[in-house]
């Protein structure tokens, strides 16, 4: 007699339940992967945000615009025989010639035994690395507030720089309006070159590329009137 013996079914076991360890662990890998990558890329951008910073700490003279260089370097020059107040030092206007900008300041400067007088300067500035700007040097002149004996209605100043080590690199003119109707100066060079000057806040300011010298200066008023004209340089208002 023949007996059929049925086997006892196994328990179905799902995928989920053999899984779960497993499962659990690689998630938590996964994860783990997930923020430390994170928290990386986190630290190397704080890192490159905060490297101009620190870099502008440890070089106090680089700064982010041309004018800030150049009102910083004037408050900090000494010149012989004056006292700069470093609360009158303002950068009036800039123009840009090859890769230099030059700007011009304008201050107030006491004498050591004497008045105070008005001052215009044409710096040099330089751009450095991470965008600042940084002061190379440059030339001005010093004249009294008002003058009654100075017949001459505007201050003249001629300067030259160089950008390479044996090429005069730029050309400039510049000073103070004494008459408030000069509105126009035309600044006539060595080589013929008639250039119009720029005024701003009574200085005016030529400069182009190139070593060239002053030879005449004219001035008009609004109504293309010529008001004064003078050869440069004179006796007194020369600036080797």
């Amino acid at each position: 007699m023949a007996f059929l013996v049925k086997n006892k079914p196994e328990p179905d076991l799902k995928i989920d339940d053999k899984c779960k360890p497993f499962c659990y662990d690689s998630i938590m890998k996964k994860i783990t992967i997930v923020l430390i990558i994170v928290f990386g890329i986190a630290i190397l951008l704080l890192t490159i945000l905060l490297t101009p910073k620190q870099n502008e700490q440890q070089n106090p003279l680089a700064v982010s615009t041309p004018g800030e260089a150049a009102v910083r370097h004037a408050k900090e020059m000494t010149v012989a025989g004056y006292h700069i107040d470093p609360n009158t030092v303002e950068a009036i206007q800039q123009v840009e010639i090859n890769d230099i900008v030059l700007v011009l300041v304008q201050y107030s400067a006491h004498r050591i035994e004497g008045e105070a007088e008005l001052c215009e300067m044409v710096l040099e500035i330089e751009k450095k690395p991470l965008h600042q700007w940084k002061a190379k040097g440059g030339s001005g002149l010093c004249h009294e507030f008002s003058d009654p004996v100075n017949t001459v209605p505007i201050s003249i100043v001629s300067s030259y720089g160089t950008t390479t080590l044996l090429k005069r690199g730029y050309s400039t003119a510049f000073g103070y309006l004494r008459n408030y109707q000069i509105t126009k100066i035309v600044v006539i060079w060595d080589d013929g070159l008639e250039q119009e000057a720029s005024i701003s806040d009574r200085t005016y300011l030529a400069a182009r590329k190139g070593g060239f010298h002053v030879e005449k200066i004219e001035t008009y008023n609004d109504l293309g009137e010529m008001i004064f004209e003078t050869h440069y340089p004179n006796a007194e208002e020369s600036n080797p």
